[in-house]
């Protein structure tokens, strides 16, 4: 089939612009010719003129509408401004009548009065009601609280085997951490003698690695039975000077504070207490040098003791020695008060024998000038100190001894358990610098 060389081809182009389907009316795209392609041109002009005009319409009427409601608008945002004045102007006016009212009420002594009751009643029930939830709140907590406690402190009676030997009547504990145990009482296996503590109160526990770091404590209304113990133990004189002072049974107070510090290494340590016709006692210590590896080793001698075995008390003992020496003294204060012990001394030394007038305490010959001046302290130094000492012993009262480093000195000298740093009351005195005074 050939094709007709006179026929002129057809157009294939696409129109420039416009929509890609064909005009209405019109045959296939493909098959488009020159004047449908004008006709198609034509009529997508005509769409477009008459949608510019709808949107000019649309634009004119939207014109119409604003000038036309413009006034309406403008009315009802002045309305609404006036509104808003009124109601701050009667706001206004309603807070200086409240402000007149109220100082009318505190003007008259009468209505002053009455408003005050009122005032601290609603407060009262207000304060009434917060403590009720609080105090429940608090209650429960403190519940829960005691039996955690119970169960911890059982358990360690259980575990070292002192169900037997330690015992108490009752206990409670804080949610902040403070345990109280009541009528507590310590008893040997084959002894009749008990210890007794009629409150026991332990706070500000902290430890690390399952080891006491830190703890405060404090026994009110201690009683320690002499009588019953030297009966126990006849053979034993250490209780004879105390009974022929006619102390039968000890009774008094003791307060230990302790806190490991592991990154400074150090042991801080305060104590106070007092005796009942006795004394008191204050005193506090602080040591450097003191490694997480002792105080594991003081926690396992703690274990080899209470397992009675010992071969490890025996090993733990050694290397915990070749530890302490690297131990270093940074404070040490203590404070004697023997007022009531000396009063019954002079007491019953007067019944008995008259005092010799010419007798010089012992303690003088430790603590005298001379021995003082030797190990390195000044003479008039060493003169007070005399003095402070011997007027302790002659009349009894307060004394104190404080340290006074610049910086902490070590307990043994190159590292040696063989050498200590002092071997005498008062080579402790120079090498610490202490000051003694009444």
């Amino acid at each position: 089939m050939t094709a007709d060389k006179n026929q002129q081809p057809k157009s294939t182009l696409l129109p420039v612009s416009g929509p890609l389907l064909p005009p209405s009316g019109s045959g296939d795209l493909l098959n488009l010719d020159a004047s449908s392609g004008e006709a198609f041109a034509s009529e997508v002009s005509d769409q477009l003129h008459r949608a510019g005009a709808e949107a000019k319409e649309l634009a004119s009427k939207a014109a119409a509408l604003a000038v036309e409601k413009a006034p309406e608008i403008k009315r009802k945002a002045q309305e609404a401004t006036i509104k808003m004045g009124e109601i701050a102007s009667r706001a206004i006016k309603e807070a200086e009548a409240s402000a007149n009212a109220a100082s009318a009420t505190l003007a008259d002594p009468q209505k002053r009065q009455a408003a005050i009751h009122a005032y601290k009643k609603k407060a009262g029930i207000g304060l009434v009601v917060g403590a009720v939830v609080l105090g429940g709140g608090f209650a429960f907590a403190k519940h829960q609280a005691t039996l955690v406690a119970k169960d911890q402190i059982d358990g360690f009676l259980i575990r070292n085997k002192l169900q037997s030997s330690v015992t108490y009547d009752g206990l409670s504990a804080s949610p902040f951490g403070s345990v109280t145990l009541s009528g507590i009482t310590f008893k040997g296996p084959q002894s009749r003698s008990t210890f007794k503590i009629e409150t026991l109160n332990v706070s500000g526990v902290e430890m690390k690695g399952g080891m006491v770091q830190g703890i405060t404590a404090s026994a009110k209304s201690f009683e320690l039975p002499l009588l019953d113990f030297a009966r126990d133990n006849p053979r034993d004189s250490t209780y004879f000077e105390a009974l022929g002072l006619g102390y039968t049974t000890i009774t008094g107070n003791l307060n230990i504070e302790a806190h490991f510090d592991d990154q400074r290494q150090t042991l801080s340590l305060e104590t106070s207490g007092d005796i009942k016709d006795s004394g008191s006692l204050k005193a506090t210590l602080k040591l450097g040098g003191i490694s997480p590896a002792l105080m594991t080793q003081l926690n396992t001698l703690s274990q080899a003791v209470q397992s009675n075995n010992p071969f490890a008390v025996l090993g733990t003992g050694i290397d915990g020695m070749m530890t302490i020496t690297q131990m270093t003294l940074s404070q040490a204060s203590i404070t004697v008060d023997n007022s009531g012990l000396f009063k019954r001394q002079q007491e019953v030394t007067n019944a008995d024998i008259p005092p010799d007038e010419t007798a010089t305490p012992q303690a003088d010959q430790s603590i005298n000038e001379t021995e003082l001046v030797k190990a390195g302290m000044l003479p008039s130094e060493a003169k007070a100190t005399h003095e402070a000492v011997s007027s302790w012993l002659k009349n009894g009262g307060t004394i104190r001894i404080e340290t006074n480093l610049a910086q902490p000195i070590s307990l043994f000298r190159g590292g040696s358990w063989f050498a200590p740093a002092f071997d005498s009351p008062a080579g402790y005195l120079v090498a610490t610098k202490s000051k003694i005074s009444n």
